[in-house]
């Protein structure tokens, strides 16, 4: 009797519980996906679109901005400053920017009026 009661069954000496295995041994294979951590991560995302949209509107705003001032002629409106001084060193840039913008409105007008020329009855 006395070695019986000397045998250890996987660190208790408990009989009736043994202790639940913690998971495959290292180095077993297993076939568990949810086992990895990235079998539930959510994708990246890029926002590389999201700042190219963002760049592009802004620099259509500035671009219709400087088109305006120069249409209005805002530059003889300013009083005399450092941003007068530097808008008026601009002045040729403001005079392509209203170009881009009189050809752009002009294009726009003219598919327009093609477009509803096609749903039109005659």
């Amino acid at each position: 009797m006395s070695g019986i009661n000397n045998v250890a069954f996987r660190g208790t000496s408990n009989i009736g519980f043994a202790p639940k295995p913690q998971g495959p041994p290292p180095g077993a294979m297993t076939f568990r996906a949810n086992d990895y951590p990235y079998y539930n991560a959510e994708p990246k995302k890029s926002h590389t679109g999201l700042w190219l949209a963002g760049t592009l509107v802004a620099a259509a705003g500035i671009i219709a901005g400087m088109g305006y001032a120069h249409k209005t002629n805002a530059l003889s409106k300013l009083s005399d400053g450092k941003v007068k001084e530097w808008l008026t060193k601009c002045e040729p840039a403001m005079e392509k920017c209203h170009e881009w913008c009189a050809w752009t409105k002009n294009t726009c007008k003219d598919g327009f009026e093609t477009v509803k020329g096609w749903f039109s009855k005659k």
